[in-house]
C-alpha cells in the first residue's frame, strides 16, 4: 500500500510544480486513478486505495503548509474488471472516457502490464503523465512508445539481463527453465528470462510446471534436455 503512496509523493516533479517553484495562479491538478476490482487481483483498489488517499491527503496538506507552492490535486477514480487480456481489457476505454470527460493532467494505474501498455499509447498520444508502481513486464520497456509513462517498481527485463550475465561469465550455453504458470506475477517473470536469455543466444529448455503431473516429471524433462538448470 505504502507504495502508491510514495509514487504520488516523488510524481510532483513530472506535474512541474516543486518546492521553491512560486507562482500566481493557483492550478488544480486532476488525476485518474484505476485499479482492479476486489478480489480479481492481489493487487486491487482495498490494497491501493488507502495508500492514495493518505498520499493525496498529504500533498494537499503540505501546499497549505507552504512547502508546495500554489496548486490542489484532486482525483477521479474508476474500476477496471482486472482482465489483463487482450481484447477483453476494459481500462483503454475508461482511461479515454476519464480524459475526455474530465480534461485530467494525469494518470495512476491501472496495475498489470498489459492495461498499462494500451493505457500508455493513449497518454503519450494525449501528452499526459502515466505512473504505475507494479507494471513490470518487458512490454513496456520502450521509452520512445511510452515516454511519458514512469514505473517505480524493477523491470523484468533487468532481471533477464542480470541472469544472462552469470551464463556469459561462466560461458554457460544451455539450461532449462522451470516456472509455474499460475497468478499474475509468474507467466511474465518465466517468459521474460527466457526471452532475454534467446537474445543472448543460449538454448532454452522452456518448462511450464502446469504441463507435468509431478515436479519430479518436470525435473526428469530438464535432466533430459539441458546440460544446465536455472529453477526459481
Amino acid at each position: 500500500m505504502m507504495l502508491y503512496l510514495v509514487v504520488i509523493l516523488f510524481s510532483l516533479p513530472i506535474f512541474g510544480y516543486t518546492d521553491g517553484i512560486s507562482s500566481d495562479n493557483h492550478t488544480n491538478l486532476l488525476v485518474g486513478v484505476m485499479l482492479n476490482k476486489v478480489g480479481l487481483h492481489p493487487l486491487d483498489k482495498y490494497h491501493f486505495k488507502p495508500a492514495i488517499d493518505i498520499a493525496f491527503e498529504t500533498v494537499n496538506q503540505r501546499v497549505q503548509d507552504g512547502t508546495y507552492l500554489n496548486f490542489t490535486l484532486s482525483y477521479i477514480f474508476r474500476e477496471t474488471d482486472g482482465t489483463c487480456g487482450i481484447p477483453d481489457m476494459i481500462a483503454p476505454g475508461i482511461a479515454a472516457q476519464m480524459f475526455y470527460t474530465y480534461d485530467l493532467d494525469a494518470f495512476f494505474g491501472p496495475l498489470c502490464s498489459e492495461e498499462t501498455a494500451a493505457v500508455a499509447d493513449l497518454a503519450s498520444f494525449w501528452n499526459v503523465p502515466i505512473l504505475s508502481g507494479v507494471s513490470t513486464s518487458g512490454i513496456i520497456d520502450d521509452k520512445a512508445r511510452y515516454r511519458t509513462l514512469v514505473r517505480t517498481s524493477f523491470r523484468l527485463s533487468i532481471l533477464g539481463d542480470f541472469v544472462a550475465a552469470i551464463f556469459k561469465q561462466y560461458d554457460w550455453q544451455h539450461c532449462a527453465i522451470l516456472w509455474d504458470d499460475l497468478g499474475a506475477y509468474w507467466p511474465r517473470l518465466g517468459p521474460s528470462v527466457r526471452d532475454i536469455l534467446i537474445e543472448n543466444g543460449i538454448k532454452v529448455v522452456d518448462i511450464p510446471l502446469t504441463t507435468h503431473g509431478t515436479l519430479i516429471e518436470a525435473l526428469e524433462e530438464a535432466e533430459a534436455k539441458a546440460r544446465s538448470k536455472y529453477n526459481y
